[in-house]
Order: structure tokens, then sequence, then C-alpha cells
């Protein structure tokens, strides 16, 4: 949590800091998770999407020249995944509500008649809010359970992730936005301090933002 909440304060001050352009784009997208595990050196995937999950909320840009813009969103992410079991049950769903916090660097290509392409790289925050599981087996509800997040043994998840996140878009000149996000958690959410077991996630994906100017 702690992490999370200094990479919000710098881009606030930072923000206030610099005398440009600022605008806040509502935005709404879809992508998918992946969840992979890594165990005494073996690593295989144990979430593969087979619905995808859905994020909401804003994106605040900060025009830093010509050519660059900070950028950061601030969405609320439900992320649902499933894995199959080894045993008598045939696989677990899950579903995880976020908040998700990219902050990126973002480079504008050449502007065109009708828009602009550009890219974006940086950090990447995610605190996760709540989630449940549950168990199956040949499409009966078995088991549902709570996720607990936090760093005890008895905890599910951590809370808070972190890793990087990219971007690639094209903007409107009226400021409609479309971009493919990808996003790649490097911290490991097993709570349990095993050097030999990592549980990672990485997700990509579509989404649509309509710019607001608040300054000129």
């Amino acid at each position: 949590m702690k992490h999370a909440i200094s990479l919000i304060s710098f881009v606030i001050l930072l923000s206030l800091g610099v005398s440009a352009q600022i605008s806040v784009a509502p935005a709404v997208g879809g992508y998918i998770v992946h969840r992979t595990e890594r165990h005494d050196g073996e690593q295989r995937k144990v979430g593969q999407m087979t619905t995808p999950s859905f994020r909401i909320g804003a994106i605040g840009s900060v025009v830093l020249s010509n050519k660059l813009a900070l950028q950061t969103g601030i969405y609320f992410a439900y992320n649902t995944f499933k894995f199959d079991n080894v045993g008598p049950y045939s696989n677990t769903k899950a579903n995880v509500n976020a908040l998700d916090v990219p902050i990126q660097v973002v480079y504008s290509f050449h502007q065109m008649s009708s828009g602009h392409f550009f890219v974006g790289l940086g950090p990447w925050v995610a605190v996760n809010l709540g989630g449940k599981t549950g168990i199956y087996n040949g499409g009966t509800n078995v088991i549902r359970e709570k996720i607990h997040f936090g760093n005890g043994d008895n905890d599910g998840h951590r809370r808070v992730d972190l890793g990087l996140s990219a971007s690639v878009g094209y903007e409107l000149r009226k400021g409609l936005s479309a971009r493919i996000h990808f996003q790649k958690g490097i911290k490991n959410m097993y709570p349990e301090k095993i050097d030999t077991y990592r549980l990672t996630s990485y997700s990509y994906g579509l989404t649509f933002a309509y710019r607001l100017p608040l300054s000129k």
C-alpha cells in the first residue's frame, strides 16, 4: 500500500508543478488476465481467462511538450479467471475487484489530419479490494470462498501488486481514443515467504476514452 500511495502522490505533485495543458478522459475497456505459477524452477499457466475482465475509470494527462505527456489512470477493475484443478473437482473460477493505477510517459507521433498515434510506458500499481473463488464440478457450484488479502500465512494473495505497463493507440482530433494496453506484474503475489514458489500475472486488452480538456 505504501508503494501505491507514493506513486500516486508523485504524480499529483508533478502535475501541480507543471504549467501545461491538463485533461481528463473517462475510459472503459476489456482485457484478458493470465496468472503464472513458478515452482521449483518449473513454470505453468494457472489462470487462463475464459470470460473477459472489465475496467472503468478515467485517464488524467499533463502535456509536457509537443510530443510528450505524463498520463495516469485510475480504474475500478473486475478481474475474472479460471484454472483447472488436480483432483475430483473440474475447475476453479475466481473474481477479484481491484483498483488499477497505471502511470505512463506517452509519446505522440506526427499529427495527421484525423488524429495521431501514441505509445506509452511506465509503472503500474494494483490494489486488490476483494474477491471470491468458486470450485465447480461438472457445472455445479460446489464451494464458494472469500479471498483473504494480506501478507500472513492464512491469506490467499497479497493486497498490492506492482509491475510495468505499456500501451499503443490512436487519438482522434475530437478527443476519442482507443489503446491496446499490456500490464505485467513483477511482484510475487503469494503471501508466504517460500523462495521456490512465485505467483505473478499479466494482462492485455483494449480501452476507449474521450478526452475532456480542463485547461489550455
